[in-house]
């Protein structure tokens, strides 16, 4: 429930009891830019499949010092929003164990030629 509030899912006077509520969806960002290593992330994107695990690393930097990274087995494909990443990014420092997969991949057609994803996160 905790997380359910933090991320606006609920209203912060309902019961917030512990955080084995964990249960919320992020949508990728930054899924158009081409990796350090010269990866295409929208290229990586097109072999993803929906309940493909996928792992979020701390990549904290000064002008992101929340910054999350997205990685699937194929590379990274993004990035946290910087406005969830501010309080997700408590819950891993914190050590809370985390299920993360593909819920959803976007796009990828003639009226949006990008692709998207959609990601889930849960308590383990």
């Amino acid at each position: 429930m905790m997380f359910k509030w933090l991320f606006g899912k609920q209203k912060p006077n309902q019961d917030r009891l512990t955080m084995n509520d964990i249960d919320t969806d992020f949508r990728v960002v930054g899924v158009s830019f081409d990796n350090s290593n010269g990866m295409n992330r929208q290229n990586l994107l097109k072999k993803c499949v929906p309940d493909q695990e996928v792992t979020l690393k701390r990549k904290p930097s000064k002008k992101y010092p929340e910054a999350i990274e997205v990685w699937t087995k194929f590379g990274q494909i993004g990035f946290i929003d910087s406005h969830d990443a501010v309080d997700l990014a408590e819950i891993i420092d914190n050590g809370t164990r985390l299920s993360v997969k593909i819920k959803k991949i976007t796009g990828g057609n003639a009226e949006k030629p990008n692709f998207g994803c959609i990601i889930s996160v849960q308590e383990k």
